[in-house]
């Protein structure tokens, strides 16, 4: 009998793991084909679980990455008539479908547990169905009985991956692209799956472009009235100042646009240097617009004469780095006739995240009306920033190993939650609390951030007397 072997699960999402598993299966087995079996309305697995579609779509581009590999939607339609999915049902459909066939069913470690503990439909009558073969990360733990010994074959296959991994990077905006394939990881990030944004924060395909056709139209109308038709941004190699840059080459045009990279070597991460230069190829910047300009020896003249003062030296070597960046864009605007463009946006502002006469001057400021959340999603249909600025976690880039959610102690969809909730919705802390179940310790942090800001957009104090 020829062999055919099933891969079941939520696929939530489908990830490097899932392709792994499949692709040794599929030789150590010798399947002539390999069915990934999408849960419709799993009986166990419910927590953080993506629409049907979106998983059977994302399975679909999976299996793409093999010949061998088809998609199944006998549990879906089971889904669709209200029906939970148990496998001892499937594996009878199967059999039915496929009747010249033998079935392998290929499951985890952790399923196998929960069938001998007697949490799947069927108990041990289930290893009478088919062939169960089981994948395990580490050495195996499960106990198998000596009677089920012949019924199940071990494999060990080392990929530390889970779904549920990836679902909590997603939530925290961490990199996942060495975890899902690229195709996937576009889907994900199109559709915002898993990054539970609240409906009023959300940016659609249609909504994002009407920010940016009316944020062109301004930009333009600004430098019009303003006398300017260049414009000079520093671009870090981050997403805030990618979506800047961008939205000004589409009303300025690439020739009338200057970037200048401003790293500070030893500190700077190579690679920022890297995207930045990738961003500025893929707006077509002409290569004398891209100006790289490290800024080691100046700070470090400032430092010389400052460090004596022992207090917050960390911060205040920082906030000399972002001063002297910006001192180098205001002058160089002279130089070239050019406005300086900012890459504020509204949550830094609001909770005071920036540097006074540092990455908070500028002449123009092209998102600061935008949440964080609601600027990286804008990114997504911004197509010439590059996926690993889009998937780069946010940092100011002010020492070595600095994340802003680590530093903040909370991650900006968290504050835009409550900031906006709070802003724009006009709700208390406890209706907050209620709806988007922050707890009332992180909404209390993120509370006492907005007396920085107050404080930051109060200077200077002007006298009235």
């Amino acid at each position: 009998m020829e062999k055919i072997g099933v891969l079941g699960g939520t696929f939530n999402p489908p990830h490097f793991a899932h392709l792994a598993i499949a692709k040794k299966a599929i030789k150590n087995l010798g399947l002539k084909k390999l069915l990934l079996m999408v849960a419709g309305k799993p009986a166990l697995k419910t927590k953080d679980l993506a629409p049907i579609r979106d998983r059977l779509e994302m399975t679909k581009i999976l299996a793409k990455y093999h010949p061998r590999l088809e998609v199944s939607t006998i549990e879906i339609a089971r889904a669709k008539k209200g029906k939970k999915s148990f496998t001892i049902e499937t594996i009878k459909e199967l059999k039915k479908k496929y009747p010249k066939f033998k079935i392998y069913w290929i499951i985890g470690e952790d399923s196998l547990k929960e069938i001998l503990q007697g949490k799947w439909k069927g108990g041990l009558s289930i290893f009478d169905q088919a062939k169960f073969v089981v994948f395990t990360r580490e050495n195996f733990k499960v106990k198998i009985p000596k009677n089920l010994i012949k019924k199940i074959k071990k494999i060990k296959l080392k990929i530390p991956i889970s779904s549920t991994e990836i679902r909590k990077k997603i939530k925290n905006s961490e990199d996942i692209s060495n975890m899902v394939p690229k195709k996937i990881l576009e889907y994900i990030k199109e559709k915002k799956l898993y990054m539970n944004i609240p409906k009023h924060l959300q940016v659609n395909k249609e909504k994002a472009r009407k920010i940016i056709q009316a944020k062109i139209r301004e930009i333009k109308n600004y430098f019009k009235k303003s006398g300017f038709k260049k414009a000079i941004i520093g671009i870090s190699g981050g997403l805030d100042s990618a979506v800047s840059c961008a939205l000004v080459v589409r009303a300025l045009g690439p020739k009338n646009v200057l970037v200048l990279s401003m790293p500070y070597y030893g500190i700077s991460d190579k690679k920022s240097i890297e995207d930045a230069l990738k961003l500025a190829k893929n707006l077509k910047i002409p290569k004398k617009n891209f100006i790289l300009l490290p800024i080691n020896k100046a700070v470090d003249a400032s430092w010389q004469i400052l460090k004596k003062f022992k207090n917050n030296e960390k911060i205040r070597k920082g906030n000399l780095m972002a001063r002297e960046r910006m001192k180098i864009l205001f002058d160089l605007s002279s130089v070239f006739k050019a406005i300086v463009v900012g890459t504020e946006t509204k949550s830094e502002e609001e909770i005071g995240y920036y540097t006074l006469w540092g990455d908070q001057a500028s002449g123009i400021e092209p998102i600061k009306n935008l949440w964080k959340t609601q600027v990286y999603q804008l990114a997504q249909f911004l197509k010439e920033i590059p996926n690993q600025i889009l998937n780069k976690q946010p940092s100011p880039g002010l020492w070595k190993n600095q994340t802003a959610e680590n530093e903040l102690g909370f991650s900006y969809l968290e504050a835009d939650t409550v900031l906006s909730a709070l802003k724009d919705k006009k709700m208390e802390k406890n209706e907050i609390v209620k709806k988007f179940k922050i707890p009332k310790r992180k909404i209390n942090l993120i509370i006492s951030r907005l007396k920085i800001g107050e404080i930051k957009k109060s200077i200077p104090y002007v006298l009235k007397s």
